[in-house]
C-alpha cells in the first residue's frame, strides 16, 4: 500500500470536513454563500524505464462558490434587503468597501443604514446613506431607489464583481474582490425581507458523515499497514 495516496485522500477529506462545517455553522446566516469543494485526482507517471503503475493521488484544485438565489424570508424591519437576482451590496469597512449578499440592515443614530457590524451600506457613487427623520419611513423599489417623505434620498448600488468565484471570503458574509466591479443593470430588491443561506443543512450533514467514516477508514488501513510492517521488521530481525 502506498501511504503517500492514503494521506493524500485523508488531507482532502479532513479540508472537505472543515469547509461543510463552515457551511454548517451558517446554515442561518442571511445572505450566506455556501462553499464546495473541487477535488481531482492527479496522475503521477512512473519515470521512464521505471517498472510498476502510474499511481493516482487525491489533489484539491480548491472550492466553488454556491451563487445560485437563497430563499427570501420576510422580516417586520422596513431596512431589511434581499437580492432577488445577481449583485451584492457595497459597504464600507475599516479596510474599504467590501461585498456582501447579507441585507439585514438597520438605521444607526446619524441617521445612516448600516450593517450589524455598524459598516455603512453605499449608493451608485459608493457613498454611505443618509436618511432624516424628516423623511419618515423609506420605500426601497426594486431598483434600489430610496424614497422619503420629502421625495428621492439615494439610490443603493447593487454590482457584480466580473468572476463571482474568484470572490475573497473574510468570515461572516463579507467579500472582498480584486478586480473592478459593475452596477447590475436590473437590480431585483426585496424591502422587509432577507435572502437566506445557500446552504443545504441536509446535505452538508450526510457529506460529514461520509467524510468522517472514510476518513476513519483510511487512518484505520494506515494503522493496519504500519503494524504489519513492524511485524514483518520483528520476524527479519529475530531470523538473522
Amino acid at each position: 500500500m502506498n501511504d503517500a495516496i492514503t494521506l493524500s485522500g485523508m488531507i482532502t477529506r479532513w479540508r472537505e470536513l472543515q469547509v461543510r462545517a463552515t457551511n454548517l455553522a451558517n446554515a442561518d446566516t442571511p445572505g450566506f454563500q455556501a462553499l464546495h469543494m473541487q477535488a481531482v485526482s492527479s496522475l503521477v507517471a512512473q519515470p521512464a524505464g521505471t517498472a510498476g503503475p502510474n499511481v493516482a493521488y487525491a489533489a484539491l484544485r480548491g472550492t466553488w462558490r454556491d451563487t445560485g438565489p437563497g430563499p427570501i424570508q420576510r422580516t417586520a424591519n422596513p431596512f431589511d434587503l434581499a437580492l432577488d437576482g445577481p449583485g451584492y451590496f457595497t459597504v464600507m469597512t475599516k479596510a474599504g468597501p467590501r461585498l456582501t449578499r447579507n441585507g439585514h440592515f438597520l438605521l444607526d443614530s446619524s441617521g445612516t443604514i448600516v450593517d450589524q457590524q455598524g459598516h455603512p451600506l453605499l449608493d451608485g457613487n459608493g457613498q454611505p446613506i443618509q436618511i432624516s427623520t424628516a423623511d419618515g419611513k423609506p420605500r426601497i423599489a426594486a431598483d434600489g431607489t430610496v424614497s422619503g417623505a420629502q421625495g428621492v434620498i439615494g439610490r443603493i448600488g447593487v454590482v457584480e464583481p466580473a468572476d463571482p468565484q474568484a470572490l475573497t471570503n473574510l468570515g461572516g458574509t463579507l467579500l472582498a474582490t480584486k478586480a473592478p466591479t459593475r452596477p447590475v443593470a436590473r437590480p431585483r430588491l426585496v424591502q422587509g425581507a432577507v435572502e437566506g443561506s445557500t446552504t443545504n443543512a441536509i446535505s452538508e450533514t450526510v457529506g460529514m458523515i461520509d467524510d468522517t467514516r472514510q476518513f476513519q477508514l483510511m487512518a484505520s488501513m494506515l494503522k493496519a499497514e504500519s503494524a504489519r510492517r513492524q511485524q514483518a521488521t520483528q520476524q527479519i530481525l529475530a531470523g538473522v
